[in-house]
This record gives structure tokens, sequence and C-alpha cells, in this order.
């Protein structure tokens, strides 16, 4: 999540251990070089924020005023 608070993806996501230490960071998430795509989700009324900071982010869809983003590995 970002730009606020959840444990949705504790209890609903298949989460694996994360292959590097790094996937804990954020930041390193929205900007480093990641080695797998990476998922992101944000409130709606936050979404053109989020966006104009990280503009590596791409909408993947928007429901029940929430919005699905995803960072794509570079090729």
């Amino acid at each position: 999540p970002l730009g606020y608070k959840s444990y949705a993806h504790y209890f609903y996501g298949r989460l694996t251990p994360p292959t590097t230490e790094k996937a804990y960071n954020q930041q390193w998430l929205l900007q480093g070089d990641i080695d797998k795509p990476a998922y992101f989700v944000t409130k709606v009324n936050k979404k053109e924020r989020i966006l104009k900071e990280n503009p590596n982010l791409s909408v993947m869809y928007e429901k029940n005023g929430f919005v699905f983003m995803k960072r794509s590995l570079k090729n």
C-alpha cells in the first residue's frame, strides 16, 4: 500500500519470502533495480500525487475507490 496503512496484503496476499532483503524497502521497490514486477495499491484520491512522484508506475485498474498499479522490469 502507498499513502495509507493496511494489513490486507498480509491476510489476502500469497506472500512468499523475498529473495533479497531490499524487498522490504518501499523506496527500492519504487525506484531501485528490481528483479521482478512490483505491485502497489493506493486510494483513488492519492492517485495523481503518487503517479506524479513515481512516473515508472502504470495503472492496472481502479475499483471500489482504490487504484492498483504495477512497476514492470526495465527491458
